[in-house]
């Protein structure tokens, strides 16, 4: 679900790594403002498929995720029972998306992606989205106002790239035979899929190992 971005748009840069599979920075872009951000290049999908070498394992939720260049056409796809995901489209169909890696914090004025970042949010009295540049207003409307501190073309995550990357996420566990290259596999199945803040205390409901320290009340240096 990660690659090498065939064209870089203006502003982008590559890091070490970025073309290399095995690092951790393997399709990732820092924009001009520092923001660290990953391409997805653009994917057929098909769920529940006879077809699947993982049918028999997850039947009617078998994952399977092809590139572009597997299919001569979008046609051609759908005939094999494949489907260009919705995330691709944007005025008709494109070769991938940036998506950020972490979630943004106030870098002097500008919503960013930076690692280790202090998560804005919507409460005046937590990081507020109104303290970047422009004041957006503390609610989620003002957070297309927020993305947009960093350049026109920026906008927060809709619906279909979060569903892409959910995809990927269970695609991914599913394909894997460890957690070498797959942090959250699950060899019973049970929990095989990303971990998070999720149960209202600080960890995960899933995976009581994962552990969350509020942001709130810490100091900023």
């Amino acid at each position: 679900g990660v690659g090498v971005c065939p064209v870089l748009p203006v502003g982008y840069a590559a890091l070490p790594g970025t073309a290399d599979p095995a690092s951790d920075n393997y399709g990732n872009y820092q924009y001009s403002d520092g923001s660290v951000m990953v391409w997805v290049p653009r994917f057929y999908y098909r769920i529940g498929s006879p077809a699947s070498p993982l049918y028999g394992a997850y039947g009617a939720n078998a994952i399977d995720i092809v590139g572009d260049s597997a299919f001569g056409s979008e046609a051609d796809a759908n005939s094999a029972g494949y489907a260009l995901h919705r995330a691709f489209f944007d005025g008709g169909p494109q070769l991938g998306f940036f998506v950020d890696k972490y979630q943004c914090s106030n870098n002097g004025g500008i919503a960013s992606s930076i690692r280790y970042g202090a998560p804005l949010s919507t409460a005046a009295a937590h990081n507020p989205i109104s303290a970047l540049a422009g004041a957006p207003a503390n609610s989620y409307a003002g957070t297309i106002v927020a993305a947009k501190t960093r350049g026109a073309a920026f906008h927060p995550c809709s619906q279909f790239i979060y569903g892409a990357l959910a995809l990927l996420s269970m695609a991914h566990g599913q394909a894997s035979a460890s957690a070498t290259w797959c942090a959250w596999y699950d060899a019973t199945g049970v929990s095989n899929f990303p971990k998070g803040c999720n149960n209202n205390a600080m960890r995960d409901s899933n995976d009581a190992s994962v552990m969350y320290v509020s942001e709130i009340g810490r100091a900023h240096v």
